[in-house]
């Protein structure tokens, strides 16, 4: 998959992936604050924004929506309607539901499909 190619549902994956595993190996409390800081209205706001374009492709597209408005603009990207860093932490959000709701561990985890992981993790109800 090429990064030209990347859907916003795959990034989210990705990050969210890589937050859980950093997260086993380290701990919750060394999670960084682009998954950590989002109020629960905020993180469900953001989850409401991203749930209609798992499929949008294009860097600066699928930038828009893991890192913002506020980047989005500096970059000369569409903003989307999100706070910094919103797709960090619905990625997160995503993966962890998954894990909780299917018990599955990281080390399983990181070897299933994106569209298995959003399927299941029931966040996009």
């Amino acid at each position: 998959m090429g990064l030209w190619n990347v859907t916003v549902g795959d990034y989210l994956i990705i990050e969210g992936l890589a937050e859980s595993f950093a997260k086993e190996l380290y701990g919750e409390a060394l999670l960084g604050p682009w998954v950590t800081s989002f109020e629960k209205e905020e993180l469900e706001y953001s989850k409401e924004i991203i749930k209609d374009s798992l499929n949008v492709k294009g860097f600066a597209e699928v930038s828009s929506y893991m890192f913002g408005d506020t980047f989005a603009a500096e970059q000369g990207y569409q903003p989307v309607g999100l706070s910094p860093f919103a797709g960090y932490a619905v990625g997160y959000q995503a993966v962890q539901s998954f894990m909780k709701a299917n018990n599955v561990g990281i080390s399983e985890a990181t070897l299933l499909g994106t569209d298995e992981i959003l399927r299941n993790s029931g966040l996009f109800l």
